[in-house]
């Protein structure tokens, strides 16, 4: 489609077809805006629409790093989170709650990005939940972290949320640390048998062992340890 013959669309057409490649990829959002002027206007003017749905998963968490373009990084980040992208939200959350311990402002931008349905924002808000003194906010973090597992495809999906959350805090100073609550399954000592003897058999590796986990008390208190865990730098877990 030529320049021209796009110029010929309704500009609320052309904004969700923006909208929709920027979802996709940042680069992509980029390489339209360069390909033709009609995408580059649209895209300038409506900026805030724009970074609301652009997509960071190919924008490297350590891209800051790059000093010739740092204050780029980070203006464009800033306008992300201020136009509440969840994908931003989320990984100024993790940011501003692990590293900074600003732990009201890190949860607040979690929980924003887990209202947008991000379900690594939610797997994170349901662990903090559940490491929280307070009996009902215990409550509200398992809940979260249950309805993850009531997914078709529970275990990959848990598995991405704590792989995706390593990436990013791979990057930072881990300076909030995370203290789980003790198990509250009333069964947890024969669960705890049961993957004993999973564990001695030596075919499966520790979060394999916990994908065999039927009891969602024992799982959560596993996903929330394997979190606690890998702050603190150890990977042993213990019911």
């Amino acid at each position: 489609m030529s320049c021209s013959t796009i110029f010929s669309l309704p500009q609320e057409l052309l904004l969700e077809i923006l909208a929709l490649v920027a979802s996709s990829s940042f680069f992509d959002l980029f390489h339209a805006k360069l390909s033709c002027r009609a995408f580059n206007g649209i895209a300038e003017s409506n900026k805030d629409y724009i970074y609301k749905q652009v997509s960071l998963e190919k924008l490297p968490v350590d891209s800051w790093r790059d000093n010739s373009r740092v204050e780029q990084v980070f203006s464009f980040l800033r306008n992300c989170t201020e136009n509440e992208n969840p994908q931003a939200l989320y990984r100024q959350g993790l940011v501003e709650y692990f590293n900074h311990e600003n732990l009201e402002k890190g949860l607040r931008y979690i929980k924003a990005s887990s209202d947008s349905c991000h379900e690594g924002a939610s797997y994170i808000f349901g662990v903090i939940m559940a490491c929280d003194s307070t009996k009902c906010y215990q409550e509200v973090g398992m809940g979260v972290l249950k309805n993850i597992m009531k997914k078709k495809k529970k275990n990959s999906s848990l598995r991405e949320c704590r792989e995706k959350f390593k990436d990013i805090m791979k990057h930072q100073w881990r300076n909030k640390k995370l203290k789980p609550n003790p198990n509250s399954c009333h069964m947890k000592d024969e669960h705890k048998m049961t993957m004993t003897k999973m564990k001695n058999s030596g075919w499966l590796s520790e979060t394999e062992r916990a994908e065999e986990i039927e009891c969602e008390e024992c799982r959560c208190h596993w996903e929330v340890t394997y979190i606690s865990n890998w702050l603190h730098g150890k990977s042993m877990y213990t019911f």
